[in-house]
């Protein structure tokens, strides 16, 4: 029997890490989309501030410009603010890019901005003002090594960092470089990587019941939309048929009427003795009235009810005197509706 092959996490990894990716550049996409007032709700002057000044930290809040020192509470989050002189600010014109592209566009160009390679330094950007032609863009740049120490000292001295900013020349916190450092890997358990999979199936169920659905209810509208049609399809069938079993029972009672068979058939059973001088036909009944010169009666009867198209024939009493040899006869007999058939 063929062992099942398992999915462990390390088979998974790659396709969660393109994900996360993913959804990284997406919401970044969605957030340059924003409004500026909306994407500076979140800017480091309006959360709590942790600043370090000879080795200890003074926290507050930046509002309108103004800074409020605040009592901290234990395990905040906290934006730990580097002074100007930690890093680099300068404005730069660029083209109307997104913020995702504005950095990697900065950081093919850093070396000629900054005495400093790409690989040693965190960026991030902010949007002083746009116009017709281009945006000019307030460009952050601080040592990854500096801002690697900042949060290290801050984690052990118990704060919970949540953002890394850069003080302007007025002493107000900007820009956020912890978006810009390198997110730890996502380890998942393999419980946790095959409840990802079941959930994803059934979204994969959900949506494509709903997609049924959608097909079917169309499917409902066309037949609704086509039901006049094929009623009046169904109506001309029924009418086609009727006139076909009309013409058919018109051709079957014709038959039946038809003389002409029954004369074929009397001329084949009677034999050349026997001669019919007169022959009535109603459609159902047949008389004949004739003479016979070597049959008597009852076995005159016995050849016409042995005729197929006839059936039920009796001897009528004849008027006539026999002239011997010849006898007359007067036999009635009517069609059997079963040799019409």
């Amino acid at each position: 029997m063929m062992e099942r092959p398992r999915l462990t996490g390390r088979d998974l990894r790659p396709l969660l890490d393109i994900a996360i990716r993913g959804t990284d550049w997406w919401l970044e996409e969605m957030r340059g989309m924003l409004p500026r007032r909306w994407r500076e709700a979140g800017a480091p002057h309006g959360r709590l501030i942790a600043r370090r000044e000879d080795e200890i930290y003074r926290f507050g809040r930046y509002e309108d410009g103004v800074w409020n020192p605040v009592e901290p509470v234990a395990a905040a989050p906290v934006v730990v603010c580097l002074p100007a002189t930690a890093g680099l600010s300068r404005p730069v014109r660029l083209p109307p890019l997104p913020p995702s592209d504005l950095r990697r566009m900065i950081a093919l160009d850093i070396d000629r901005l900054t005495p400093f390679e790409a690989d040693q330094v965190l960026i991030d950007t902010r949007i002083l003002s746009r116009d017709g032609g281009g945006q000019v863009v307030a460009v952050g740049v601080v040592r990854r090594e500096d801002a690697e120490t900042a949060l290290d000292h801050a984690r052990k001295s118990g704060l919970c960092p949540t953002g890394l900013a850069l003080e302007d020349e007025d002493g107000v916190p900007r820009f956020d470089f912890l978006a810009a450092m390198p997110k730890p890997p996502v380890r998942w358990s393999p419980a946790r990587l095959w409840g990802l999979a079941a959930a994803l199936a059934a979204i994969n169920l959900t949506v494509s019941t709903l997609s049924d659905v959608a097909a079917l209810e169309e499917v409902r509208q066309t037949a609704e939309m086509r039901r006049p049609l094929a009623l009046s399809a169904a109506k001309l069938r029924d009418t086609v048929t009727a006139e076909s079993a009309r013409r058919a029972a018109l051709q079957q009672r014709r038959q039946r009427s038809d003389p002409l068979p029954l004369l074929d058939s009397l001329s084949a059973t009677l034999p050349d003795t026997v001669w019919v001088q007169r022959l009535e036909w109603d459609g159902s009944t047949l008389r004949l009235d004739g003479w016979s010169r070597d049959l008597d009666d009852s076995a005159l009867l016995a050849l016409v009810e042995a005729d197929p198209l006839l059936a039920n024939a009796r001897i009528e009493p004849s008027s006539r005197p026999p002239r011997p040899p010849r006898r007359p006869f007067d036999i009635v007999a009517i069609r059997d509706p079963e040799a019409a058939r």
